[in-house]
């Protein structure tokens, strides 16, 4: 496994409503096959006073198990409604970023923000340091503390870590 998801980081949501927090922002992975049990992902952090990164919620939808397939257009709802739920629970997320390699999903944000007045940005997601890197990101702050998940609002979130591992040629795993 890449990474050894510890007790050390993991913390209930009363937990995590403690902590002051200086920043919110939401993640967006996108994945609309049906051939595939790839998800679209939501995911909420917030980064606290004293420097933690804290996953606090996630959300993910999947074509191949859905009766009636969804599209970009079917998906920014979701993510507004996501966006206020964070909002209510923990504090305001302005920005949300979506994967930089679907255009569609940010296209049809970009019109549903014309729309409907909404009040969050969404913008790409920023993918220039490479894997490996933030693997390695991530590592340390999982070793140090630095880095916890709300596992109880965060199930498909940790399913992943508890997954993603090196292949045989010693790459991370798609």
């Amino acid at each position: 496994l890449i990474f050894d998801l510890q007790n050390k980081n993991t913390i209930t949501r009363e937990e995590a409503k403690k902590y002051k927090y200086t920043y919110f922002s939401i993640g967006v992975d996108t994945s609309y096959s049906k051939l595939t049990h790839d998800k679209i992902s939501l995911m909420a952090i917030g980064i606290t006073k004293d420097r933690k990164c804290v996953v606090l919620k996630g959300e993910s939808y999947n074509n191949k198990d859905a009766t009636q397939p969804f599209a970009p257009s079917d998906v920014i709802p979701l993510i507004n409604t996501f966006a206020e739920k964070v909002k209510e629970e923990y504090g305001f997320a302005r920005t949300i970023y979506i994967d930089s390699a679907d255009a569609g999903t940010i296209t049809e944000a970009q019109k549903y923000k014309l729309r409907t007045a909404c009040i969050y940005e969404f913008a790409g997601a920023w993918k220039k340091t490479k894997i490996i890197t933030r693997i390695q990101l991530q590592q340390s702050w999982m070793q140090t503390g630095d880095f916890l998940v709300v596992a109880e609002d965060c199930a498909d979130y940790v399913a992943e870590l508890n997954k993603y591992s090196w292949d045989e040629k010693n790459q991370p795993e798609d």
